[in-house]
């Protein structure tokens, strides 16, 4: 397994860099008392980065309401069954 460098973006995104040099973003939030971390699709640069920090926020915005779901979101994500969200 290869050495991971992780790059602080902005307050819960991250920029993963991979040994081999592939890079990826991450958000991080809570959600229902448990620190989730999800890989996002979007290339790693300033675009995907704006997108990482307005989902982020959006994400928070839903759970505050009530209306997030997981898998709205993440819909390949095995962390949805931990929240009782069926992946079919």
């Amino acid at each position: 397994m290869g050495r991971v460098r992780d790059e602080k973006v902005a307050r819960g995104v991250t920029r993963r860099t991979y040994e081999a040099g592939g890079q990826a973003l991450r958000i991080a939030f809570q959600y229902k008392g448990v620190t989730c971390r999800e890989t996002l699709k979007v290339k790693p640069n300033k675009t995907g980065e704006k997108y990482a920090v307005n989902l982020k926020a959006e994400i928070e915005n839903q759970i505050e309401r009530g209306t997030f779901n997981y898998l709205d979101h993440f819909p390949s994500s095995p962390r949805a069954a931990l929240f009782g969200h069926a992946i079919s």
